[in-house]
C-alpha cells in the first residue's frame, strides 16, 4: 500500500454538528497543511496512479476552480469525520472514469452506509452497511462522460437526488442508516476495495438537508461556503458615528423605589440578610418590599436591591463581570443605577462582605433617601480607597503617547484609561470622567496612524472599554460629545477586529454554521467585538453590531464543552475558558449549573491535581520553564460561585507560598479576601499517584486517533501538601498545540522547596530536542524565564557541574537518535 499525503483546501471542523458545512474540499490549495489543522485528512491511499492534482475546471465551476482531483486508483479518508445522522447532505462534481466497471464508491460510513454508482447500470445508490434491502437508488441521466453534479439529501428516511441543481429522483429508506464510522471518499475500506475510478471537485458535506434553492445555487456556480447555514446573518456596512446622523440614547435619571424586589444571595445566609434588610427598609421609608429570587436581568423589570458580596447572585455577578461593582469588596458602600447595564431597569447595591457591613450600607442609603421615589446615580464609598488624583493618569498617558513605545492604544487602555475609571468607581468624583474623556480624545487622535501599521486590533484590553461606558455615561461630566467619539471608537475598533485574521476563520465559521473550538487570540478578538456590539445595541439599536455579536457568541459556543483547553501548556490551559467565564458573566448568559457539568468538574480537578505543594503547576509547554499559577483564577471563580471550600484552600496555599518576586499573586490572593492560614485539603485523593487521562473532546480536537485504553495526559506523584513533600509530575502528552512536544517527559520533580528536575524542551520539533531535562541544585540558579537551550548546546551527553561557571546546573539532553516519545533518561537524585 502506498502512502500520500495529499494538500487540499478544507475547511473542516470537530464538533458536534449543528446544520453547517462539516467539509468542503476545493483543491485549489497546495501547500501542505497539519492534519489537526483541517479536521483529520489522512491523506491519499492505495495502487498508483494515486490520488493526483488535475489542471482542469469542470465547466459548472468555471470563473473560481482551476484544478480538480483525479482519485486514481486511490481514495481520501478523513479520520475527524462529521457525525452525520438524520439530515445530511453529499455534494460533489463529478467525472467518472469511462473504464470504471461494476460498482464503485463515492462516500463510504464503514458501519454505517455506501453512497456508490454504476455506470452500466446508469445507477446511483444508497445502502446501509450489511441491510442491502434499506437501500434507495436513483437513474443517472443518459449522456457522454463528462462532468455531473451530484448531489443527495437525505432528511430523516426521505432521500432526495439532484443532478446539475435539477431533481432527478427521489425515495426512502427503510430504516435510519446510522450515523459510526469514519469517513472514505472513493473507496470502501482501509483497503481500497470498490474505488471510485473518478476524478471530483467542490466536495461538499453538510450536516442538515439543502433546500432546492441552495442546490440552484451551487449549480449556478455558488461556492459551498457560501451557502450559509440557516438564520446566520450577514455583515453589513457600518456609518460613523456624528452628530448628524446619531440619536443619542438617554438614561434615566431617577429610579422609584416603592415598587422594588430584594433579592436575596445564593448563598444559606442570603434570606436572612434579604430579611434584615427589608425590615430597615420598612422602618425607614414605611415600605413592606417583597423578597424574591431573580434568575437574571430580564426576569421582571421592576427596581431590584441587591445586598452582599460582589458576586452572590446571578445579578451582583453580572454587574460585577461588567465593572459596575466592585467584585472584591473591601467595606459597605452604596451605588443607585436608575438604569443599570442594559437592563431597562434601575438597580439599588447595598455591598458589604458581613451583615454588619451590609446594614452600614443600608443606613447610608436611608440617610441619604428620606423617601424612596427619585433616587439618583450614586456612588457612596464607606471605607478608606487609594486613588490617584485626576491629572495622575493625564499626565501618565502624554508621556507614553510622546514616546517611542509601540502598542500606545492598548497601553492606554488598559492602564491610563482603566486607572481614571477605577477612580471614579471608588470615589463618584466627576473629575476623574473628565480625566477618562481627555484620555479618550487623545486615544482617538493616535488610534488610525496605529492602526496602519498593526495587523490587529487592540482585542486583548478592548472589552472593558465599553463596560466603562456603562458606568461613565451615568455622569454629566461625561458629555455628548464623548459619548459619540466613544461610540465611533467601538466601531472602529470592530471593522478592525473582524479584518484581522484573528476573527477571519471564526467569521467563516458563523457564516457555515459550524462550531469550531478556537484557542485564546479568537477568544480574545470575539470578546472585544460581542461586548462593544452589545453596547452600541443597548444605546443605538446599531443593526450592524448584531452581526459582530453573532459571530463572537459563536465561537463561545464551540468553546463551551471544551472547557480544558488542548493548548498543553501551564497557563494556556486555563485562558481560553477564562475568556468564555468572563464574557458570559458579562452577558449576563451565565448559568451556574455550567460549573456542576462533569466537563468544568474534569477541569477543575484536573486544576487542583496539578498544583504542587508550593501552589503552582508545572511549566510544561509554552510557559514558564520551572512552572506557573495559572489555575488560580479558575479557583477563585469556583470558591464564589459554588462556594468550594477546596477551591479556597488551594488560594490560600498560593497566597503564602507566592516567593518574595512574586508579589501578584500575594497580593491579588488578598484582593479577593483569601485568608493565607487555611488548612491544606483533605482528601486523600489528591495523595500518592494519580493518573489524568486525554477526554474524549480535546482527543478529537486535537486529531487523536481513538484507541480502547484512555491516553495519559499527566501523571502526578504526591507525597502529601506539607512543606516537606515530594512532587512528580510527568507529561503524557505529544503534540499539543503551544509546543509540547515531549511524551512521557519529566515536567517536574521537587523535594520540599527545593526543585531538582523540570522539564526544558521549550517548543521543540526536532527529535534530538527531546527529552532534555534541567537538574538544579536546591533550586537555584535558573531565573523563572522561558529558557532555550542554544544550538551549540545540543549533545547527547551530560553538561556537568565543572562545565557550568555558576556550578548550579546541568542539561541532561536525550539521545541524537532517541525516539521523540521515550522516556526520559534515570536521573539519580544528588
Amino acid at each position: 500500500m502506498t502512502f500520500r499525503l495529499l494538500a487540499a483546501a478544507l475547511f473542516c471542523y470537530g464538533l458536534a454538528p449543528s446544520g453547517a458545512l462539516e467539509l468542503y474540499c476545493d483543491f485549489e490549495k497546495t501547500e501542505s497543511r497539519r492534519a489537526t489543522d483541517i479536521g483529520g485528512l489522512v491523506g491519499g491511499f492505495k495502487i498508483e496512479p494515486g490520488p493526483h492534482f488535475i489542471d482542469e475546471a469542470p465547466p459548472a465551476l468555471a470563473g473560481r476552480s482551476r484544478r480538480a482531483l483525479d482519485l486514481g486508483n486511490g481514495f481520501l479518508f478523513f479520520r475527524d469525520s462529521p457525525d452525520l445522522d438524520e439530515a445530511w447532505t453529499i455534494h460533489a462534481v463529478v467525472r467518472p472514469h469511462a473504464d470504471g466497471q461494476g460498482a464503485r464508491t463515492l462516500v463510504h460510513r464503514p458501519g454505517a452506509w455506501t453512497l456508490q454508482f454504476n455506470l452500466q447500470r446508469r445507477s446511483l445508490d444508497l445502502v446501509q452497511s450489511g441491510n442491502l434491502n434499506n437501500a434507495v437508488g436513483f437513474r443517472l441521466p443518459e449522456g457522454p462522460a463528462d462532468w455531473q453534479m451530484w448531489t443527495v439529501v437525505k432528511a430523516g428516511l426521505e432521500v432526495r437526488f439532484y443532478c446539475d441543481g435539477k431533481p432527478a429522483g427521489e425515495g426512502r429508506l427503510q430504516a435510519p442508516l446510522g450515523a459510526a464510522g469514519q469517513l472514505y471518499v472513493g473507496a470502501a475500506s482501509s483497503t481500497g476495495s470498490r474505488p471510485a475510478l473518478a476524478a471530483l471537485d467542490d466536495l461538499a458535506i453538510w450536516s442538515r438537508a439543502l433546500p432546492a434553492d441552495d442546490i440552484a445555487a451551487l449549480a449556478a456556480g455558488t461556492a459551498p461556503p457560501e451557502i450559509a447555514a440557516a438564520d446566520v446573518l450577514k455583515r453589513l456596512p457600518t456609518a460613523p458615528f456624528t452628530a448628524a446622523n446619531t440619536t443619542l440614547y438617554r438614561l434615566a435619571t431617577t429610579l422609584d423605589a416603592t415598587a422594588a424586589v430584594i433579592v436575596p444571595n445564593d448563598d444559606s445566609g442570603g434570606m436572612a440578610l434579604a430579611e434584615r434588610v427589608r425590615q430597615a427598609l420598612a422602618a425607614g421609608w414605611g415600605l413592606a418590599l417583597p423578597i424574591r429570587r431573580v434568575a437574571g436581568h430580564a426576569d421582571g423589570r421592576e427596581t431590584v436591591i441587591l445586598c452582599g458580596r460582589g458576586m452572590g447572585n446571578a445579578l451582583t455577578r453580572e454587574l460585577a463581570a461588567n465593572q459596575q461593582i466592585v467584585r472584591d469588596l473591601a467595606g459597605p458602600e452604596v451605588r443607585v443605577f436608575p438604569e443599570a447595564l442594559d437592563w431597562r431597569r434601575g438597580v439599588i447595591y447595598l455591598g458589604g462582605r458581613d451583615e454588619a457591613e451590609v446594614m452600614t450600607a443600608t443606613a447610608a442609603l436611608l440617610k441619604r433617601w428620606a423617601a424612596p421615589e427619585r433616587l439618583a446615580f450614586t456612588i457612596e464609598v464607606l471605607h478608606p480607597v487609594q486613588t490617584s488624583e485626576p491629572d495622575e493618569p493625564v499626565a501618565k498617558a502624554e508621556a507614553h503617547f510622546a514616546s517611542h513605545e509601540a502598542r500606545k492604544v492598548s497601553t492606554a487602555l488598559k492602564t491610563f484609561l482603566l486607572e481614571a475609571f477605577e477612580n471614579y468607581r471608588a470615589t463618584g468624583d466627576d473629575r476623574h470622567v473628565r480625566a477618562f474623556a481627555t484620555i479618550l480624545e487623545r486615544v482617538c487622535e493616535i488610534y488610525p496612524a496605529e492602526m496602519a501599521t498593526e495587523v490587529s486590533a487592540p482585542t486583548f484590553e478592548f472589552h472593558l472599554f465599553p463596560q466603562h461606558l456603562y458606568l461613565l455615561e451615568h455622569s454629566a461630566a461625561f458629555t455628548d460629545a464623548d459619548r459619540l467619539r466613544a461610540a465611533e471608537f467601538m466601531r472602529a475598533v470592530m471593522e478592525k477586529a473582524m479584518d484581522s485574521w484573528e476573527l477571519v476563520n471564526p467569521a467563516k465559521s458563523y457564516a457555515i454554521g459550524r462550531r469550531e473550538y478556537y484557542t485564546n487570540h479568537y477568544c480574545f478578538a470575539s470578546r472585544t467585538v460581542a461586548v462593544a456590539a452589545r453596547y452600541l445595541l443597548s444605546r443605538y439599536e446599531y443593526e450592524p453590531a448584531r452581526y459582530f455579536l453573532a459571530v463572537g457568541e459563536h465561537t463561545f459556543a464551540g468553546v463551551r464543552d471544551c472547557p480544558l483547553s488542548p493548548e498543553d501548556a501551564g497557563g494556556y490551559q486555563y485562558l481560553v475558558y477564562r475568556i468564555f467565564m468572563e464574557y458570559m458573566l458579562s452577558a449576563g448568559t451565565f448559568d451556574a449549573a455550567l460549573m456542576a457539568s462533569p466537563e468544568f468538574e474534569e477541569y477543575l480537578e484536573y486544576a487542583k491535581s496539578t498544583l504542587n505543594h508550593l501552589g503552582y503547576t508545572p511549566g510544561y509547554g509554552d510557559a514558564y520553564a520551572t512552572g506557573m499559577r495559572g489555575p488560580f483564577r479558575l479557583l477563585r471563580d469556583a470558591m464564589e460561585v459554588t462556594g468550594d471550600e477546596e477551591s479556597a484552600q488551594l488560594l490560600s496555599l498560593i497566597a503564602r507560598t507566592a516567593r518574595e518576586d512574586e508579589t501578584f499573586y500575594r497580593e491579588t490572593c488578598q484582593e479577593w479576601g483569601i485568608d493565607p492560614a487555611l488548612p491544606t485539603p483533605a482528601d486523600p485523593r489528591f495523595r500518592g499517584l494519580r493518573a489524568l487521562t486525554v477526554n474524549p473532546v480535546r482527543q478529537k480536537i486535537l486529531g487523536l486517533a481513538p484507541t480502547a485504553r484512555p491516553k495519559l495526559d499527566k501523571a502526578i506523584l504526591r507525597s502529601s501538601w506539607e512543606p516537606d513533600a515530594e512532587f512528580l509530575a510527568v507529561n503524557g502528552l505529544n503534540g499539543s498545540p503551544h509546543g509540547h512536544d515531549d511524551a512521557i517527559g519529566i515536567s517536574q520533580y521537587l523535594v520540599g522547596p527545593h526543585l531538582w528536575l523540570f522539564e526544558g524542551d521549550y517548543i521543540r520539533r526536532a527529535v534530538e530536542d527531546h527529552n532534555l531535562v534541567a537538574i538544579l541544585r536546591d533550586g537555584a540558579g535558573l531565573s523563572r524565564q522561558r529558557d532555550r537551550i542554544p544550538d551549540l548546546e545540543r549533545f547527547a551527553q551530560v553538561v556537568g557541574q565543572t562545565q557550568n561557571p555558576e556550578r548550579t546546573m546541568a542539561l541532561l539532553p536525550g539521545a541524537d537518535d532517541g525516539p521523540a516519545d521515550a522516556p526520559d533518561r534515570a536521573l539519580q537524585r544528588r
